[in-house]
This record gives structure tokens, sequence and C-alpha cells, in this order.
């Protein structure tokens, strides 16, 4: 291990390392106090500073750090982490924001942040203060793009609960209403390979293969692959739905939903729950880590959560997983598309794109949808198309699949999910007598779902009257807030980054009127006077 050599210029000292200097030798402070002085910095920002070396510079760029904002001190070399370490333990900078990573990788960063209820950040920007960073330039460039590409995708995320998390849940408070306890997703068992249809163009290429093993198989369809499968006489065994908006109703005009199972979100659209379904199977699939679903996930629904994967193609595969003893096939998980057809043909999108396409609007909703940066990446015989939503659940799916052995993948295009391809359907143990699917016993819940409405709604009743008394100044505030915060939907489309609750009338108000929403809503539901 080489050791770093101090060198007094007369100007300050500078470092010698591996036969290079990492100051410069005239003026060693002069540049990252530049950089730290005049960098205009960002809220809602992680700094991150690779080799802080003698950490010239850093103290002033804390000093000037805006109060949502963090930086991380990372460095490889361990000399040199050994030597920075020893020059932070003599400076007094434990008030600020900020951390010297233990965990060299970007998500070991994550996680330690994550620990702190810091992370996301809204953008991640990179400051070089010394020339330790070319020791390790392509380790520190990878660290950084995995830091920015993961709050990229989590802010986006966190925008998306901002505009739907009141949607949720009311879809989750509607959907407990109207249905006691359906079976949990985990109940289903099939003897049968089970064919995950997913709604990608590969999907018409496997059309015969399906066709031909379809009395001998558990067919299971995403929601918009369901018109493309009826039209060619194909009546799936069950289809899985995540969507939480009425769009989703258009995919089942025309389906023979009596024959059919659902197995949906409890998130999802309340009136495709209301069609005539053959049975209703359940997940839950939390759209972020609250408190509360925890609490409901212990107590209630324990045998019906699946993790958030966000995509119905990735949540159909993973429910085909739970549901198999045998082997689970794909079709039409593609994550790819060509331009003016982003589905396979006849589903219920593409067909809509076509009937409204014009000389003078030839692309209908393709032109928002095509808004998203189109990036040409390498499928599985050629370059195809996808965009970074469609490359982020498709590593969420290849990282689900690692290791599984009885995942099969019949897509002959787009990208690769990290399944094991095959051009065939292997159905020939298996007789057409083999009972499509059993239901296994599962634990009843020990209280119906409308009582944990009626919970629910005298809750917030009580803490709406607290909240009434602390603004009128006849309480401490203690019970309204720590109230506040075991239920913490009722704060989860809020824009700011609450890591903690402002305890303060004028927020107060505000949670007021998120409280009063719910309770009007469930009062709505339940039939009581609001």
């Amino acid at each position: 291990m080489s050791t770093p050599r101090q060198l007094d210029t007369g100007s300050g000292i500078t470092l010698e390392y591996q036969g290079r200097l990492l100051y410069s030798r005239v003026d060693p402070k002069s540049r990252p106090l530049r950089i730290a002085r005049e960098t205009e910095l960002e809220p809602e920002t992680l700094y991150l500073i690779p080799s802080p070396l003698l950490l010239y510079g850093i103290e002033e760029l804390l000093v000037r750090l805006p109060a949502s904002s963090f930086v991380v001190l990372l460095e490889k070399e361990e000399s040199l982490e050994q030597l920075s370490r020893e020059v932070l333990s003599r400076k007094k900078l434990k008030n600020y924001r900020f951390l010297f990573a233990e965990r060299k990788d970007a998500e070991g960063i994550i996680d330690t942040l994550n620990g702190l209820s810091l992370w996301p950040f809204r953008r991640v920007k990179q400051l070089l203060l010394s020339g330790g960073y070319n020791l390790n330039r392509e380790y520190y460039s990878q660290v950084f793009k995995t830091l920015e590409e993961a709050a990229r995708i989590s802010y986006q995320d966190k925008l998306t609960q901002v505009f739907f998390a009141r949607r949720w849940m009311k879809n989750f408070f509607a959907n407990l209403f109207s249905y006691e306890s359906p079976l949990p997703y985990t109940s289903l068992q099939s003897e049968r390979p089970v064919l995950v249809a997913g709604a990608g163009e590969s999907l018409e290429a496997n059309l015969n293969q399906i066709k031909e093993a379809r009395d001998r198989i558990f067919l299971l369809s995403v929601d918009t692959a369901l018109p493309f499968l009826a039209a060619k006489g194909l009546v799936p065994d069950a289809v899985v739905v995540l969507e939480s908006q009425f769009i989703n109703l258009r995919d089942f005009y025309g389906i023979p939903t009596k024959d059919i199972l659902l197995i949906a979100d409890l998130f999802s659209y309340p009136r495709v729950w209301r069609l005539p379904w053959k049975k209703k199977i359940a997940f839950f699939s939390r759209f972020a880590p609250l408190r509360y679903f925890k609490t409901l996930e212990k107590h209630a629904l324990e045998e019906y959560v699946l993790p958030p994967y966000g995509s119905v193609g990735v949540a159909a595969v993973a429910i085909a997983a739970s549901i198999s003893q045998n082997t689970v096939y794909c079709s039409g998980i593609d994550f790819s598309y060509r331009l003016g057809k982003s589905h396979a043909r006849g589903t219920q999108f593409l067909f809509e794109e076509l009937c409204s396409s014009t000389r003078v609007s030839p692309a209908g909703l393709f032109v928002p949808f095509f808004k998203r940066p189109l990036l040409h990446t390498t499928g599985k015989v050629s370059k195809v198309l996808s965009d970074l939503i469609l490359l982020n659940y498709r590593l969420t799916l290849k990282n689900f699949i690692r290791g599984s052995e009885n995942i099969y993948d019949l897509n002959p295009l787009g990208l690769d999910i990290g399944a094991t391809y095959t051009d065939r359907i292997d159905v020939s143990e298996v007789s057409p007598q083999t009972p499509v699917c059993r239901e296994t016993s599962f634990r009843n819940v020990s209280f119906s779902w409308k009582y944990l409405l009626r919970q629910e709604h005298d809750m917030l009743s009580r803490i709406y009257t607290s909240g009434l008394r602390y603004l009128k100044g006849e309480s401490v505030d203690t019970d309204f807030f720590v109230l506040i915060e075991e239920r913490d939907y009722l704060t989860a489309h809020f824009p700011d980054n609450l890591h903690k609750l402002p305890r303060n009338p004028a927020f107060a108000k505000r949670l007021l009127l998120a409280v009063e929403g719910y309770r009007i809503y469930l009062s709505r539901l339940l039939g009581i006077p609001s």
C-alpha cells in the first residue's frame, strides 16, 4: 500500500501519492476553495465529493449548503481515506450535513442515507476538489452515474406518488369496502405450466404455440393483452390488473369476464372489480414504504403482500412464479417497441391510437408517449428502441428472475429479461384433465375489512377533533401530530420531503384538510353522516 507524502509549498500543503501531485505545487488550496465558494449550490441535492484528501474547501462548502442538501465524501484508496479521516477528526464539522462513506458502492451509500431518512434527493452532483479523482476515475464515475440514475428514478417515483397517492388510497378503501376478504393470490396453485402473456409485439410471434398448448397450460394475461388474446379465440384463465385509473376499463370491452379469474391489486380501479368475474383474487403492492401499510401487512394483509414492481408485466411474472408448481413461460414481455407500434396488434391501446391517427396528427396519443427519450439499446438479436422507464422495469424483472431455474422466455424479440430462452412450450407430461388451478387454505383475518374501515373513519374523526383543539389553543400538539405520523398516508401526496412533520399551526391546517378529505370519503362509503 502506497503512503501519501505531504509537501509544504510555502502557500500550503500539497500531497504526493503514487508519483503524482494531487494538489497544485504552487497554491494547493486555491482551486478547491474557489470551487467551494463559487459553485451555485441547489436545494434537495446530494453532492458527491470523490477523494477529499486534506479536505480543502469542504468546510467552506458545508457553510453554504442548503438545508435540504447533503454531502457525501468518498475515498477508494485505503491510505488516502485514513489520511482524510485524521484531518476530519481535527476539524469541528459535527453539526454539518455530510458523511464520510463507510460503504464504497452506490447501493451502500443509498442504504446509509435511507437509514438516516435522507434519501431520495432530487438530483446528484459531483464536485472535484482534488486530483485524487484521477487515481480511480472509472470507479468514481460509475458510483456517480448509479447515484444519479437512482435519484432520477426515486424522484420520478416521488412525483408519481404526489400525483396519484389520493387516488390510490381512495381505490384501496373502496375495494376493501366492496369485497369482504377476497382470496389472496398466494392461495392459488397450479400443476400446469403457467404462461404469462404480456402485451408486447412478440406475443404475436408466439400465438400458434400458445394455441397448440392452450388446453394444458394456465394462461395468465396482463390486462392490456386481454383484447388481443380474446380476438384470437384465447380466453385466459386469469388476468392481472394493476392500473388505478378508469382507462383500464377499455381493456375489458366485450370480454367474457365471467370465465376469467381476476387477480387485482387492492389499489386498482374499483369498477374493474365490479365486473362479473369468475372469482376475485387480490394482492397488495404498497406504493410507498408507509408506516400505515406495515401495520396493515402485519395484522390484516400478510398473505396478500406483493412487492411494488410498478409494471403489470413484472407483477404477472412474480404472481405466476407463486402459482406455478411446474414451469413459467413468458411471452410479450418485451420492454421495447417499434415506432408506431408500442403493443401487439389488436390491443386496445394500439387500436385506439390507429383509429385516432390522421394526416395532420399521425400519432395520436403516441405524441406524449414518445416524448420519453428514445434509447437505442442492444436486444436479443439486434438494436431495439426502449426508454428509461422500460429499462428500469426490465432490470426489476431480471433481478427477480436471477437464480430461478423454472422461468423461460418464449420471446424472440425485445430485450433480454434474464430468463432462459426456449422456442417451445413443453406440455408433454401434462394431461388436459389436469385441473387448471386449486385454492389452498389460508389464514383468515381476525376482523372484517369493513370493520377496519369503520375504525379508520373513527380515528380520522378523532384526529380532526384533536387538530381543531390544537389550532384553537385548547390542547398541546402531541396527540394530533403523533396520530398523523401513525397514519402517514395522510401526507403521502404532499410534495414536501417530509422526514419530520413541522409542528406549527400553518402546517396543521394543511394536515386538517387532508384528514377531512379522507374522513368525508369514508363517511360516504360507510353511509355515515359526515
